[in-house]
């Protein structure tokens, strides 16, 4: 190497070393400045525990991402910035987070994966057996959040969850959608092993096609969720679990077959159950639970004046009311929340048409970029450095 090419290499060097001093430099200041965001998050998180106000503002957060970007002056784009704030945001709610969230366990349940999307990674959590548990854990046993499961992209309901919903006297203040992607899982290595697929009821659903030209043969075992199957199959040969990846690596299995849901596009919607009623965003829904007289026209009249202020039906159910044959309870969302003007001028008229209703909450809806396959995908199968088995 000539002289000029290593005077050209050294000044290189010495520019990459001054920059890197920099960039130091400026880590640490970036530091101390998240730090200091970070205990004025914890502040407002314990000014909200103690007024009663849900910790995820939707609409703040919101406010926060718009500010960011009237600021931006490059080179990084917008949507970078957004991504950073979202990250530095999702650290702060967990901060904020204060409590033990219910779900319906045991852990690598779907229920599991909405919760941690929902609330992140640093919440505490309580995993129970059933939907009964996980109701009663906020109803009795004092537990001040939780997460269940409501509805299916392809299967609809889970209607264990709907009646939960109109005989527990609990709030809904969120939700969360996820993507479903069914993996089976074995501690066997081949279909031809296969003899019995156990799943939660909607999981073998979903997948009834795929099950009905690959295992025709196997037989079938409900379960009490995904994360009970996993959990069985670990320690049966012969037996498959329908569950998300991401138990692969929790409970020791070799994944046997990929995305096995007959329908690719899968989702399953979450509420968010909990003491705290969320503010209004401007994107909200409302749920009601409605009991109707067993009378022509009832469910017309419920519906006049819902039309007649404009209100949007997002999603009906019913449900049979077991103390009147032939009379039914619906749970019933509408776009808004109960303090816009037209919300409650709705709730105003309902008085005078059905035979009693209650509003089970006002939330926002979810409108978060949601996590492709793909990425939730990668993210099964890495885990503290361990690779589950394929």
């Amino acid at each position: 190497m000539d002289h000029a090419s290593v005077d050209v290499q050294a000044a290189c060097d010495q520019k990459i070393d001054q920059c890197r001093d920099t960039i130091d430099r400026i880590d640490a200041e970036l530091i101390e400045l998240l730090s200091r965001r970070a205990e004025c998050a914890m502040s407002i998180g314990r000014a909200k525990a103690a007024g009663g106000i849900a910790t995820w503002q939707q609409a703040r957060e919101k406010h926060v991402l718009e500010r960011i970007a009237s600021l931006n002056r490059g080179p990084l784009r917008d949507g970078q910035l957004e991504s950073i704030w979202q990250a530095i945001m999702r650290a702060n709610r967990e901060l904020q987070a204060h409590g033990t969230v219910a779900y319906l366990g045991p852990t690598g349940t779907y229920s599991e994966d909405a919760l941690r999307t929902y609330y992140g990674e640093a919440v505490h959590t309580q995993a129970c057996a059933s939907l009964d548990e996980v109701f009663d854990a906020v109803v009795q046993g004092g537990l001040e959040h939780a997460v269940v499961p409501i509805e299916n992209s392809t299967e609809g309901p889970v209607m264990r969850t709907l009646d939960l919903l109109l005989d527990s006297p609990v709030s809904i203040t969120g939700e969360v959608v996820i993507p479903i992607c069914h993996t089976l899982l074995s501690v066997s290595t081949s279909l031809d092993e296969i003899e019995c697929v156990g799943g939660h009821p909607q999981a073998l659903a979903q997948c009834r096609g795929w099950l009905a030209r690959h295992l025709p043969g196997a037989r079938r075992e409900e379960t009490a969720s995904n994360g009970d199957a996993a959990r069985r199959a670990s320690g049966k040969p012969g037996y498959a679990a329908i569950a998300g990846g991401h138990a692969a690596v929790k409970y020791g299995l070799r994944i046997v077959a990929e995305a096995i849901q007959d329908v690719a596009d899968n989702r399953t919607r979450f509420l968010v159950l909990g003491q705290h009623a969320a503010a209004s965003t401007g994107f909200d829904r409302t749920t009601l639970a409605v009991d109707l007289p067993n009378s022509p026209g009832a469910l017309a009249r419920f519906l006049t004046p819902i039309g007649r202020h404009e209100v949007s039906v997002l999603w009906m159910e019913s449900r049979p009311q077991r103390a009147a044959p032939w009379s039914y309870r619906f749970l019933v969302d509408i776009a808004g929340h109960r303090d816009d003007p037209e919300i409650r001028a709705v709730l105003a008229d309902l008085e005078r048409v059905v035979e009693r209703y209650r509003v089970l909450g006002s939330y926002p809806r979810f409108e978060k970029e949601m996590l492709s396959i793909d990425t939730l995908h990668q993210a099964w199968f890495v885990e503290d450095g361990d690779v589950a088995q394929r």
